[in-house]
């Protein structure tokens, strides 16, 4: 052998034992990795959900102590509503 493909040898040996294999992963590493997806959800959806349910605690907050319907209140109104759109003799009949 000569002293080129020694250096070769070593050098894929090195680089082999640096790569990460499943086989020889444990738990503890499998779990430390985190999925490509997760960052996307916390900066993406994460703030619009919990806006949206800061702003309907702070509207049902105020509906206890104010004239301002709740917002359960305001959800079965909406929902008497838009299950039947179409008044019968109503105001938009």
């Amino acid at each position: 052998m000569s002293v080129v493909s020694i250096k070769q040898e070593k050098r894929r040996a090195v680089v082999f034992a640096a790569t990460p294999h499943a086989e020889n992963e444990t738990d503890s590493a499998r779990a430390a990795r985190v999925p490509a997806w997760l960052p996307a959800l916390q900066r993406q959806i994460l703030p619009p959900v919990l806006g949206m349910t800061l702003f309907t605690l702070l509207w049902a907050a105020v509906a206890t102590t104010t004239e301002l319907p709740s917002p359960l209140k305001t959800w079965h109104s909406a929902m008497q509503v838009f299950s039947d759109p179409f008044y019968q003799k109503g105001p938009n009949d």
